[in-house]
């Protein structure tokens, strides 16, 4: 019957024979189990007195050059796995890095989709006063016109006309000549000011012109505008994707370097005859979530420094905070009216805890409720358009979705903040959101 150090022997050479299987595999199945198996029942032997000196051999010489090999193979991959976790670092390093510029462009762009709205809604209010004035000069000038119309048929039947002499009284040939010397010296100036009119009406006519040209350059810009964005939102996506890959990668090759480092030691500690079990290594640092916490290991999050941004729209603020509304109700947040398809920013870095209509009747059109990493919760209703979706992280400044297309009345969007004990005014919020100057 053999003893408990030669079974142990027997246990160490079936777990160096599986090193190769373990390096590659870790630490699973039937080969787990032999490993385990060997440093416990070698402890045991290495603890016990046993039977005497003669049982107590060690293992042979090529037990022990066969285990050698192994352990310096193993430290050979262990080397090459720390490079493929150093490359590893430095890829998604420059991932993030990468992730940062683009998100900086995506901001950048929305700050131009601002300014160019901007633009557009002043062109379009000149076009419609310079319509008005155009429909005044007009109104003017055909009723000095028809005036003028008027007095040269008075003239005109004057001139043609030779009344009975019975009908005439003493005065009536002199006060006929002087209504006609009257309509003479009326109608050059009326002639007059309908030529200012007809002048000042084409002058108009010319800026309304340019000012139409204007708008169709601002529309073709924000349509340029929109390409690029959109081309810039699937590449922070894909840079999003990419570091998430990396950062699983990373994981991966953390704990197979952990788990390889081990085997070495426990092998090592077995061919030295120590009792006493490797130490189990600190289980791998968790992956952290793209686009939150890992920011913060790259030296601060891009909407985390001076940068911030006002109101979430470029809009026209209706309704503040506090005011009563038509329906009798209290208004908890601002509503501002906005160009149609006007984009929607967020002024925060927050994660996205909803983003789709509402189960109801649709009213509120495309709700978007997001969580500032300060804790507040920013809402935003009457939406036509989504750019983000649940689970998002976004950053100040970032467009989250564009208003409904409208040909009549102005979209109108309602923005609310609300922190742990109620709402918020958010002129005070984002005033103090803002950094200093």
């Amino acid at each position: 019957m053999i003893d408990l150090f030669e079974a142990s022997r027997i246990c160490v050479r079936a777990a160096v024979k599986a090193v190769p299987d373990v390096v590659r595999y870790g630490l699973r199945g039937p080969v787990a189990l032999v490993f385990i198996g060997a440093i416990g029942l070698a402890s045991s032997a290495y603890a016990s007195p046993g039977p005497g000196p003669s049982t107590r051999t060690t293992l042979t010489a090529s037990d022990r050059t066969t285990a050698k090999a192994q352990i310096e193979q193993a430290r050979k991959e262990r080397k090459a796995l720390e490079a493929s976790l150093k490359a590893a670092k430095l890829a998604a390093t420059v991932t993030e890095r990468d992730l940062r510029a683009v998100t900086e462009d995506l901001i950048a762009l929305a700050l131009e989709t601002r300014r160019q709205e901007d633009i557009a809604a002043r062109a379009a209010e000149r076009i419609e006063a310079l319509d008005r004035e155009a429909k005044t000069l007009a109104a003017q000038l055909r009723a000095d016109e028809k005036a003028l119309d008027d007095m040269l048929v008075g003239l005109i039947a004057l001139s043609a006309r030779r009344p009975p002499a019975v009908v005439l009284g003493e005065g009536a040939p002199r006060d006929s000549v002087r209504a006609a010397l009257l309509m003479g010296e009326v109608a050059p100036v009326l002639r007059e000011r309908s030529l200012t009119l007809s002048q000042s009406i084409q002058h108009l006519q010319s800026l309304r012109r340019a000012a139409e040209a204007e708008r169709s350059t601002l529309q073709a810009s924000e349509a340029s505008l929109q390409a690029r964005r959109s081309e810039v939102e699937a590449l922070v996506v894909e840079k999003r994707q990419q570091l998430s890959a990396q950062t699983d990668e990373l994981s991966r090759l953390e704990m197979e370097l952990t788990t390889l480092s081990r085997e070495v030691e426990s092998l090592n500690e077995l061919l030295a005859r120590l009792p006493e079990r490797p130490k189990t290594p600190n289980p791998p640092k968790s992956k952290m979530r793209p686009g939150t916490e890992q920011y913060a290991s790259a030296g601060g999050s891009i909407g985390a420094g001076n940068f911030r941004l006002g109101a979430p729209t470029a809009g026209k603020l209706v309704s503040g905070f506090g005011v009563m509304l038509e329906s009798g109700r209290k208004s908890f947040g601002h509503i501002y009216e906005t160009r149609s398809k006007a984009q929607i920013t967020t002024p925060a870095q927050a994660s996205v805890l909803y983003a789709d209509a509402l189960q109801r009747d649709g009213s509120f059109g495309k709700v978007v409720i997001l969580e500032a990493l300060t804790g507040e919760r920013l809402v935003f209703t009457g939406l036509g358009g989504l750019y983000i979706k649940q689970g998002d992280s976004v950053e100040a400044g970032e467009p989250i979705g564009e208003m409904p297309e409208t040909d009549d009345a102005a979209p109108k969007l309602y923005f609310e903040v609300r922190n742990a004990t109620g709402f918020v005014n958010p002129t005070q919020w984002l005033n103090r959101r803002k950094a200093p100057s």
